[in-house]
């Protein structure tokens, strides 16, 4: 059994597994044949996993609509004393790095419960900090109105009442890239136009019943609830540094 195929096993398993790490998103992100796992395995069993966009020979890199990638470790219990799981993280991490020794060109985010990058530091890779802001409870809108501040409500109110902006959901992806573009052209960006990536996800997502896939527009961030909208929100605010995840990037020295 190929280390793809554990980890698809992996994947149908287990629920801690970050979204953007999962077998089908990977498939659906970078193509089936263009990527692949790092897996530390105890005793026949996964301790941790890796995945890899790997676009061309030698280089590591994002694929498109994918807010993090990097290593992911099995839960730990509770009790678990944290010098010892750091440790044994460290190592993992050492052992990954040995295999990536071989990709002369590395990029990835990692997902933010990725705290300690020392074992990448002590390799000579570089890394940018980024911050993820969480949101508990969004389904309650009461609830995230109430806490948000009061700019903001005065923004979205005025967004409903004077500019008449609605949310709608359910429409096409072509419809999707239109608002995607103007996103970007505000900010001077070029936006990723990769229909099909967004046909393929938006497919593999409903099959694999993960989180809702629905293209929607909307007039502000809390209202979010497809993962394709909220890649555009990420990623459109990324080159302020405001609002945007923390997105470890790493690359190695020269």
């Amino acid at each position: 059994m190929t280390n793809k195929d554990k980890y698809r096993l992996l994947c149908s398993n287990e629920s801690s597994l970050p979204l953007f790490s999962r077998d089908w998103w990977l498939d659906a992100a970078c193509g089936e044949t263009k990527w692949d796992v790092l897996l530390a395995e105890e005793k026949g069993k996964i301790r941790a996993a890796m995945p890899l966009y790997i676009p061309h020979e030698g280089v590591v890199s994002m694929p498109v609509y994918t807010q993090t990638m990097g290593p992911w470790f099995t839960p730990e219990p509770k009790d678990a004393k944290y010098t010892r799981t750091l440790g044994q993280r460290q190592a993992i991490c050492k052992e990954f790095i040995d295999i990536l020794k071989a990709y002369p060109h590395f990029l990835q985010n990692f997902n933010y419960r990725i705290t300690d990058w020392l074992p990448f530091y002590w390799e000579g890779y570089k890394q940018t900090t980024r911050y993820t802001y969480l949101l508990n409870n969004i389904q309650d809108e009461n609830l995230l109105w109430e806490n948000m501040s009061p700019n903001i409500r005065r923004n979205i109110t005025k967004a409903k009442e004077k500019f008449l902006i609605t949310t709608r959901k359910g429409i096409s992806v072509d419809d999707f890239l239109k608002i995607q573009s103007l996103t970007f052209e505000r900010q001077h960006l070029s936006p990723p136009k990769k229909k099909d990536t967004l046909i393929r996800q938006r497919k593999r997502s409903t099959t694999a019943r993960q989180l809702p896939f629905r293209p929607a527009a909307t007039s502000h961030p809390p209202a979010l609830d497809a993962v394709l909208l909220f890649c555009v929100w990420s990623l459109g605010k990324r080159g302020r540094g405001q609002h945007s995840p923390r997105w470890w990037r790493i690359s190695p020295t020269e």
